[in-house]
């Protein structure tokens, strides 16, 4: 069986540029032609630099990573270390799709062309192979993400809660918000933003207009004493407001219902939001993952050494 070098080149080409192009559209990094061209050409070198030499240098898993290493920074030049591992590993996981798909390609053409030389498989069709299995590939990873993306819909992210304060109860849908960790900044209680049209619920508008004049600096004395000892004011950050405060205030409890069980929250504020967090009304809240972190309370309590404070 003859093997061309060129053909090897072209093929070792042709299927890192996919992969790499593949990786880059997956990770959303900042793809640019020439640069994935490049680093395409250098793997394709090592590839042929691997068939023709024999030194244990060249088949050493180190200098095989080492090599992975800066072809992915030549393609997509990392900002930093977080950023290079992710596209590290999606550059993997592609690579491992890609070249299973091909060597079964190659396997049902005819797998006694198929050899491996210094841990390459080659055959005589190799340009075929590599152009179909890449394409093939392509589509067979980026539909895997897109199922796994998919389980994580908004559907699976909202959670029935039920509030509980003085008798009353208020049931409201929120959605799990991954980048909310808002929290009480004294005692790290985490927070959980409702809409104020749901809070009047279990609250009267006109008590809670009342408190928040708090933010102002106004005193309370028509208030409730025990409410005034619930209430907290909470700064937070967001787009386009760096410095902003949010009254809130700690219900006797709060009831999170999951699939599967229910989760009781003690140590809770709820966030009193003046406006609307969503158009269509689908749900009025947004809660933190530290709410659904069972450890949450334990520490809250080791903190407050058994004593509330707001």
């Amino acid at each position: 069986m003859t093997f061309y070098i060129d053909v090897i080149f072209i093929e070792n080409i042709i299927m890192n540029y996919i992969i790499i192009l593949t990786a880059g559209m997956i990770c959303k990094s900042d793809i640019k032609q020439i640069r994935i061209f490049i680093s395409s050409i250098l793997g394709a070198l090592y590839a042929v630099m691997l068939y023709l030499l024999k030194s244990p240098i060249y088949t050493n898993q180190m200098t095989k990573l080492l090599l992975s290493i800066v072809m992915v920074y030549i393609a997509f030049s990392a900002p930093n270390i977080k950023a290079m591992l992710k596209q590290l590993l999606i550059f993997y996981l592609t690579s491992f799709c890609f070249g299973g798909t091909a060597y079964y390609l190659l396997y049902c053409v005819n797998p006694n062309l198929i050899k491996s030389v210094n841990g390459i498989f080659i055959g005589t069709y190799p340009i075929k192979i590599a152009i179909l299995g890449g394409i093939l590939g392509f589509f067979v990873i980026n539909i895997s993400f897109k199922i796994i993306k998919n389980r994580l819909t908004k559907k699976d992210m909202l959670y029935d809660i039920e509030i509980f304060y003085k008798e009353k109860k208020l049931n409201i849908k929120v959605i799990l918000d991954t980048g909310n960790l808002l929290t009480e900044p004294i005692t790290n209680t985490p927070v959980l933003i409702v809409e104020e049209n749901k809070v009047n619920k279990i609250i009267p508008k006109d008590i809670l207009e009342s408190l928040e004049k708090m933010l102002h600096g106004n005193t309370l004395d028509e208030i409730d004493e025990d409410l005034k000892k619930r209430c907290s004011i909470i700064p937070f950050s967001s787009i386009g407001k760096s410095n902003g405060i949010m009254l809130g205030f700690r219900p006797d409890y709060i009831k999170i219902h999951m699939q599967s069980k229910e989760e009781i929250r003690k140590k809770v504020l709820i966030g009193i939001y003046q406006n609307k967090i969503t158009k269509n009304g689908v749900y009025s809240g947004l809660m933190g993952l530290n709410l659904l972190d069972n450890e949450c309370e334990s520490k809250l309590d080791t903190c407050l050494n058994g004593k509330e404070r707001y």
